[in-house]
């Protein structure tokens, strides 16, 4: 005789010996044994005049995910772990934490992470430089507001121990200290060979790292990639030990700002998967602008801000090098610079006597600003001579 198949939890059909043990387990949790209701007796164990039937018992099974299939009990632990501690959205505006705070404003938040991304040669290391030297001795910089003295880390790994300590000097140059602020510790590749630096490609390497930077409040790494070896930096997956570092960091109240190359495509921005983006809270990006008797000319753009408007970061072009003998660094806002160079030019123009219809045009494609830019300039320009 053809039966059902008895399905148990949405399984698929079983064999006959197992639907008997099925039904022969319903009969008797449900207190119907036909032996019973007949008035035979029963034997004291139960089984009524028949050997005990030995039965393996019965799996349950976890809960159905699709048709045809079962959640692993691995997946069931994945799913109650990660998401199991919640809040209600008074209690998650009740969680004690710090403010949002700068330690530099507005580019380096508390607790933030941020890159300064440009090509080889634009000044990279002497503008990170600066941060760390600006954020130890709690002086402001290039107009960024620096609130107090921080313990800073900086790492190094590319340069040698001559440059790197000729380069440190300049910066302190620049800014007018005499002495080196005792907040600025310095790690140097160079300075522990033959030992290889750390490759935070490694986990247990990354853990000694959180350990170590725990007792400072700004870690800057130039460059982020020569300390990531045996991974390729464009895939994503190879950046996922980072990512854990900069969390972990984050959480412990250390900023980061990072330095990176650009690709071989600019206009994507730093070298590698643009996933190292997403955990930033500010990105820089330097261009070169122009080098010429010991002056070397750099701008500085916004690519991402967070916790400031867009309009809070003015664009910076940056002049640095040998001035009357000292290193200096000078800063203006770029839209100042265009200006100046606007009525620089129109002046020249005006000289020669060649200031006729369509000089203004001329202007902006020589100088590569808009022309709503140029007509402003020149019209403060000739207001400023009237005021005269």
């Amino acid at each position: 005789m053809r039966t059902e198949p008895y399905k148990l939890n949405g399984s698929q059909g079983v064999s006959p010996k197992w639907r008997r043990l099925l039904r022969d387990n319903d009969a008797d949790s449900q207190g119907r044994k036909k032996s019973v209701s007949a008035g035979r007796k029963a034997n004291p164990d139960g089984t009524n005049g028949r050997s005990k039937r030995k039965t393996r018992p019965l799996v349950k099974k976890l809960p159905i995910r699709g048709r045809n299939s079962r959640l692993h009990r691995s997946d069931v632990d994945t799913l109650q772990e990660p998401f199991a501690k919640t809040y209600s959205a008074g209690a998650y505006l009740r969680i004690s934490c710090r403010p949002v705070e700068d330690i530099l404003a507005p580019v380096l938040p508390m607790d933030g992470v941020a890159m300064l991304s440009g090509e080889k040669g634009v000044g990279k290391t002497f503008l990170a430089m600066s941060i760390a030297m600006s954020v130890a001795s709690g002086k402001d910089l290039f107009g960024w507001r620096c609130s107090r003295k921080r313990r800073v880390f900086f790492v190094e790994p590319e340069l040698t121990v001559s440059t790197g300590q000729a380069r440190l000097q300049m910066v302190a140059e620049s800014q007018g200290l005499s002495r080196m602020p005792k907040n600025l510790t310095i790690w140097s590749a160079a300075a522990q060979y033959p030992n290889p630096p750390p490759n935070l490609a490694k986990p247990s390497q990354t853990e000694a790292m959180v350990r170590q930077c725990s007792q400072y409040d700004l870690l800057v790494i130039d460059s982020m990639s020569a300390l990531v070896r045996g991974v390729d930096l464009n895939t994503a997956q190879a950046y996922e030990t980072i990512e854990d570092l900069l969390i972990r960091l984050r959480h412990n109240g250390t900023a980061v700002l990072l330095v990176q190359h650009l690709g071989k495509d600019i206009s994507r921005g730093p070298r590698g998967t643009s996933k190292q983006e997403d955990l930033l809270d500010t990105s820089l990006l330097l261009k070169k602008s122009s080098s010429q008797g010991g002056q070397t000319m750099i701008g500085v753009s916004c690519r991402k801000i967070r916790h400031h408007a867009d309009a809070d970061f003015a664009p910076l072009e940056i002049r640095f090098g040998n001035d009357d003998g000292l290193f200096r660094m000078h800063h203006r806002p770029i839209v100042a610079a265009k200006t100046e160079q606007i009525i620089a030019r129109y002046k020249e123009l005006e000289a020669d006597g060649l200031v006729k219809r369509g000089t203004l045009t001329q202007i902006s494609h020589e100088l590569n600003v808009s022309a709503s830019q140029v007509t402003k300039a020149v019209q403060a320009y000739k207001r400023s001579l009237r005021d005269l």
